[in-house]
Formats: structure tokens, sequence, C-alpha cells
């Protein structure tokens, strides 16, 4: 009977944990050469959330520039199609993060957060 009960916590405690760390289906955290790779195929859009000043010191080729702190930031995403995919960064990855929330939440389906943001990107690109 011990062994049962030892044998259902330990499966308890997996299930939970791999639903907690797992993500949901059609967002994702990629590190830069992934995000580069599905970027270049060209099936979606490349957004950079930074404000135009990041964006005109360096950004993403092909990226479009949507500032995550813009008082209509919600109103310009829902102006992309939000049938085809995403490919979002910032300069270190909280603020895409969000934006990858608020897509979320307006039916996006498909978004891939580049982990590191654009600090990342750079470093891989000296």
């Amino acid at each position: 009977m011990k062994n049962w009960i030892k044998t259902a916590a330990i499966l308890s405690i997996l299930f939970v944990s791999a639903s907690f760390f797992a993500q949901t289906p059609g967002f994702h955290d990629v590190k830069v050469t992934q995000f580069e790779q599905l970027a270049k195929a060209g099936k979606g859009v490349i957004l950079d959330v930074r404000t135009p000043r990041e964006y005109a010191e360096g950004h993403v080729n092909g990226s479009v520039n949507i500032n995550y702190f813009d008082k209509d930031f919600k109103d310009q995403v829902l102006k992309l199609d939000n049938a085809k995919p995403v490919y979002v960064y910032c300069h270190s990855g909280g603020r895409s993060s969000k934006a990858m929330n608020i897509m979320k939440s307006q039916g996006f389906t498909t978004i891939y957060n580049l982990t590191g943001g654009y600090a990342a990107w750079k470093n891989l690109h000296k």
C-alpha cells in the first residue's frame, strides 16, 4: 500500500511540474538560431516592440516596429494578420514576452518570442 501511495505522489508531482513548465501550444520562447531560421521562412511578420530610438540604433532586417509603450499598442498590433506567425523581440525579452501575452488574448495563434531579445541577436551577429 505504501508503494502505491509513493508512486501516486511522484506521478502527481511530475504531472504538475510538466503542466507548470509546458508552454501553450502556438506560443514559444526560442533562441536566436531557431528564431532566425523561422523568420527566414518568410511566412509571418518579424515584430520589434522596442522604442523607435532603439529600433533606429539597430534591428533585425525586415522587422516592423510597433512600440510596446505606445498608448495604442494593442490597436496597432491588431492591424497585423493574426493567422500568420509573429516573430517578436525587444531588447532582452521582457517587453516581447508581455506583447506575446497581449497578442495571444487578441486571437493570434502562433508567436515566437526571441529569448534574450535583440541583445542576444546582436551578440550572435557580431
